[in-house]
Formats: C-alpha cells, structure tokens, sequence
C-alpha cells in the first residue's frame, strides 16, 4: 500500500555518473506503464541533490480496501508537489550506492514508502549501460517530450502507433 514508490539508478544510465531517483504517488506502475511523469531528482555520489525537476502528477495508482488497484485524480496541490522529503532522497541514494557495492555493478533498484517507511521491492543490474559513447550535441527545437522505455540518445524517424495494425508501420532505426 504504497503511499510513494519510484525508481532509483545508482548510476544515471544516460549519463553514467551521479544517482537518478524518479517517484511518484501511489504505486510505481504508474512510472512503468507511463501514465504519470514521475519527479526526478540528482544526487551526486557524494550525496548532494545537484538537481529536481517537479512534475505534474494528476493521477496516483492506489490499492483499494480489496486489494486491487484503483486509479485517482490527485487535487491540484497535490499533483504539482515535490514527492520525495530530503532525508528520503538522501536514505534512498544511500541505499542505491550499498546495493551497487554488494553486488559490484549499478543497480536498478524499485522501491516503496509507506507510512514513512522505506522498503527496496527489487534491485537487479542496468543493463543498458554498455560502454559510454559520446554523442554529438544535438540542436533544434524539441516538439515534445515523454519517458523513455529505454535510456540513452536516439534519432531516426518517428511513428506514431496509434493501436496494434499500426504496427506493421515501423521499420528498423524508426523511433515509435
């Protein structure tokens, strides 16, 4: 019965440097399924936030008396509040850099607060790190912007998949 949930990095996958921390209300689904854009903040290895961006988080994915999960409409104060308290950034990034160290390599760590409480769900190796590869700078104007299903840096030509038959569409170095 999560009341906040999220995602932590020990180390940013785009970036290869720094912990990146994504939470948001209610379950983590919500950050899975890419309904609800979570809050993401930076915490450098030395544990200092280097950097928090606040989104607005209109739903919340909760359990019900029943056990299953209910979607709610979180009031507009609620919604563009910061998620995470400090000393739950900093617990967390602490967590995320002993669990990289028992285990000697990043980790992709989900974890759940309840109650003020904080539980780690799952952690397991980042397995999109590969080698870190410079990108060249890109410039233009940014026509949108969403949550990754997979990190890093990518071009190519987008479609749009509206439903299943549109599927057929979308040929290699696409982006969907």
């Amino acid at each position: 019965n999560s009341d906040k949930s999220g995602v932590i990095f020990s180390v940013n996958p785009v970036t290869h440097k720094d912990i990146m921390i994504e939470a948001v209300y209610g379950q983590g689904e919500g950050i899975v399924s890419g309904q609800i854009k979570p809050d993401e903040y930076m915490v450098s290895d030395e544990f200092e936030l280097l950097d928090k961006k606040i989104s607005n988080k209109k739903i919340a994915i909760v359990r019900n008396a029943g056990g299953q999960t209910k979607t709610v409409q979180l009031k507009p104060e609620i919604s563009t509040s910061q998620v995470l308290k400090t000393h739950e950034i900093n617990e967390l990034a602490e967590f995320a850099k002993k669990l990289e160290k028992h285990y000697e390599k990043p980790q992709d760590i989900e974890f759940s607060i309840e109650d003020d409480e904080i539980y780690i769900l799952q952690t397991r190796a980042i397995t999109t790190l590969g080698n870190k590869q410079e990108h060249q700078e890109l410039t233009g104007q940014v026509l949108t912007e969403g949550l990754a299903a997979s990190p890093g840096v990518a071009s190519g030509i987008v479609k749009i998949v509206k439903s299943m038959d549109d599927l057929p569409k979308i040929k290699k170095g696409d982006v969907m």
